[in-house]
């Protein structure tokens, strides 16, 4: 062992456990997310089978969702395929020093035992109870032991023998492609207890002096693992051979990050820097800023979405590695996230596809029931076609003269003279014998024969259509069942799986802050910052089931799939906190507003500023519906007030697109329409809770209304609001302003008016209290 390395292993002897201890805890993480990634690709793998048991979809639409064997491969290998440090470097020397430096221990051995022009062989170093080493080819083959490569160790540093390739014997040929005939070598495999490693990590060390093919060395150090490079740069600056080597890197792999690692060498006067204007690590960074692996904005810089960086990850330089191993455990992290979160990504892709393919069916199944509604219509009129034959018509008279016609060219079984006199008198005979009405009703009866038969037979087909139609109906009403009340909750819910960790692996728990309120089934706290957020509400939900469950999987998409508007308030992101045993609480993280209008209210607000939230309240709705969704839940808890008092809703836990609504009996009693207790509704139940809410706004408070303040429980309440019961008019109402509140709470959606005209309405009422001012 050298004089300086005893000095190093003593120096850094006191930091090892710490370093160790943290580079465990960051395997230990990566692992763990693995576990939950595999379990998702298997839930969702799961849910796409009865998907395509059921033949909920079209072959050709079931292809499309379905995960790529590239993507499905790439999750499989994470959870399956052991991580390892892969040490590239200009010289051997510099690959042994930064491994010795990062076991804490002189393993590999170092100049001067090992020259710079020795062939050195591929090194892999692993973890096990007992020291030993052994010689394997590509495909796992280990060598016969000739030279006793293979036996019990009992030396500290590997002896020169075991990594030196002695002569051409110890290579065999290798055909990179018809031009190309390379020589691998045998690779030289440690097995040690290694506290660092443990059995998750390992560590390959690329040959040196080889001259193998950048792609032959690619595809043999990267076979079963999953690599993260690392390059250590122990000269005063990269050579040609250096650069055309990265490049063709590159070449063979372009989205593989590299960590460059710079090392101060230790016979430095020998070879000064060329360059006296630049410092080694100035012209080092210039020389990988021009081959594209470096950047000089730094990457946790980038305003773009976390899918955006995820892609764009590029490599890294540290300086004086061997002092800075802090930085390093920084870029593993980051690194192995940037894996997992790849990962979640695919699967995230294909859930959301999924649920946009099912949204699609169910407007094609909506719009096949409205046909189906038509040409019902049409068998109905099939049915009542009338058969009658006129007997009056000019038709019989033309047949007659046919028939006339017909008679006179029969032949007979004698043959007499035929003269003119002959055939005047028989025409004369048929003629006289001839009686038209007799006639008229033989052809009648045989049309009327005819018609009824091909009427027969038109009846028959029309009951074979109908009934093939309504088999057919029965079957797009059981689809449509399926795809709202079963397998588009299943795969939301998978979604709020993934996104939620996908959210966690970037940016961690949120911290809680003071309690703000509680319902039903969560609690609303303080979040200071999260995912650069600053100013946030953190909601925990616990839900109790699965119907639950949901729900709330439902609510998360679809409020995330909205475009960011000035009328809804905004998602920044979800977490699913699995450290709790007990219960799993959701973590959603919203923007934080001052308040709410039922606190509002309370308080007292000028009417201007009333009229002003309900105008945002119209232009949120508008909005949604404008997206096919349809809120469902409008309340004054659901009305969000900023520090100007702009609303903005919020609480999309029952806002569905129309299509997909099963006509579920849901929202807040006082606010819901009269049809949503037949189930059979669309948008319009907004508007007739914007009416509820609107007389709210006008009353200035939060009373009931005397109308339903008397109601002593909800059914009752129901009853008297299908009865036509609506709450009273104030004497505090205008005209204007009740007169929306009457149209909007009409009994008969299709009499409701359109919130554009209730926004018209509402604008000139506002102008007129401007004016007023």
């Amino acid at each position: 062992m050298t004089n300086r390395f005893k000095t190093s292993i003593t120096n850094t002897n006191s930091n090892s456990s710490l370093f160790t201890q943290e580079f465990a805890k960051i395997i230990r993480r990566y692992k763990r997310f693995c576990v939950y990634i595999k379990r998702l690709l298997e839930e969702t793998n799961r849910s796409y089978n009865e998907i395509n048991d059921k033949r909920v979809l079209a072959p050709e639409k079931f292809s499309e969702i379905k995960l790529s064997e590239v993507n499905r491969e790439f999750i499989e290998n994470l959870s399956s395929r052991p991580i390892a440090l892969i040490v590239c470097s200009q010289t051997y020397n510099g690959k042994a020093r930064f491994v010795n430096e990062l076991l804490n221990e002189a393993l590999l051995p170092e100049s001067p035992i090992i020259k710079n022009n020795d062939i050195v062989r591929m090194i892999r170093i692993k973890h096990h109870v007992t020291t030993g080493v052994g010689l394997n080819i590509s495909g796992s083959f280990e060598l016969v032991d000739t030279d006793g490569v293979q036996t019990a160790a009992s030396w500290s540093t590997v002896p020169r023998e075991d990594i030196i390739v002695n002569d051409e014997k110890d290579c065999r040929p290798h055909r990179i492609d018809e031009d190309n005939d390379q020589y691998e070598t045998a690779l030289l495999e440690i097995r040690k207890p290694l506290t660092l490693l443990g059995n998750d990590l390992q560590i390959l060390i690329t040959p040196s002096n080889q001259k193998l093919h950048i792609k032959q060395i690619y595809s043999q150090i990267t076979e079963g693992i999953i690599p993260i490079f690392v390059y250590i740069i122990d000269q005063e600056k990269l050579s040609d051979n250096d650069l055309e080597d990265l490049r063709l890197f590159r070449t063979v792999t372009s989205n593989e990050p590299i960590l460059f690692i710079r090392i101060d060498r230790s016979n430095s006067p020998d070879n000064p820097s060329l360059n006296i204007d630049e410092t080694p690590c100035v012209q080092i960074f210039r020389q990988l800023f021009d081959l594209g692996f470096v950047s000089l904005a730094p990457t946790e810089s980038c305003d773009e979405t976390s899918e955006a960086r995820a892609t764009q990850f590029q490599s890294d330089i540290i300086d004086n590695g061997l002092s800075n191993f802090p930085l390093f455990l920084n870029y593993i992290s980051k690194h192995l996230d940037r894996l997992t979160v790849r990962a979640v990504s695919n699967l995230q892709c294909s859930q959301e596809l999924c649920l946009d393919v099912f949204n699609d069916s169910a407007f094609e199944m909506a719009r096949s029931t409205s046909a189906s509604e038509a040409l019902q219509e049409i068998l109905q009129s099939a049915y009542q076609v009338n058969i009658s034959v006129p007997t009056n018509s000019n038709f019989f008279k033309i047949l007659i003269d046919r028939v006339k016609e017909l008679f006179r060219t029969f032949s007979w079984s004698n043959c007499p003279r035929i003269d003119p006199d002959f055939k005047r008198s028989v025409a004369s005979t048929i003629l006289q014998n001839l009686s038209e009405a007799k006639l008229a009703k033989s052809v009648c009866a045989q049309l009327n024969d005819r018609i009824r038969m091909s009427h027969e037979n038109f009846d028959t087909l029309l009951k074979q259509l109908e009934h093939r139609h309504s088999d057919r109906l029965k079957s797009t009403e059981d689809k449509q069942q399926r795809v709202r009340k079963e397998f588009t909750p299943k795969i939301a819910r998978h979604l709020l799986e993934s996104t939620s960790l996908k959210d966690l692996i970037e940016y961690g728990l949120p911290k809680f802050g003071r309690e703000l309120g509680r319902g039903q089934y969560g609690v609303v706290y303080e979040c200071e910052s999260w995912a650069n957020q600053r100013l946030c509400v953190l909601k925990s939900v616990v839900p109790p089931d699965d119907r639950h469950w949901n729900d709330l999987a439902l609510e998360f998409h679809y409020l995330r799939r909205i475009p960011e508007h000035p009328r809804v308030v905004k998602l920044i992101g979800s977490v699913i906190d699995h450290s709790n045993r007990d219960q799993t609480p959701v973590l959603l993280v919203m923007e934080r507003l001052k308040r709410d209008l039922h606190a509002a209210l309370k308080h007292k607000l000028a009417f201007q500023t009333r009229i002003q939230i309900s105008l945002d309240v119209v232009e949120g709705l508008r909005y949604l519906h404008g997206l096919g969704l349809v809120h469902r839940d409008i309340k004054l808890k659901n009305v969000l007030l900023d520090s100007s008092n702009h609303a903005r809703l919020t609480d999309l836990g029952f806002c569905k697109p129309e299509v997909m609504m099963s006509g579920s009996l849901v929202g807040t009693p006082i606010h819901m329409a009269p049809e949503l207790f037949t189930s059979k509704y669309d948008h319009t139940v907004d508007i007739y809770a914007f009416g509820i809410l609107f007389w709210y706004i006008c009353s200035n408070g939060v009373k009931l209304p005397s109308n339903f303040d008397i109601c002593p429980s909800k059914d009752v309440l129901w009853s008297r609001v299908k009865q036509g019961v609506r709450p009273e008019r104030l004497s505090s109402f205008t005209d204007e302003c009740w007169e929306i509140m009457i149209k909007c709470w009409q009994p008969q959606p299709s009499s409701r008016p359109y919130l554009g005209e209730v926004q018209e309405k509402l604008e000139n009422i506002f102008s007129k209290t401007i004016s007023n001012v």
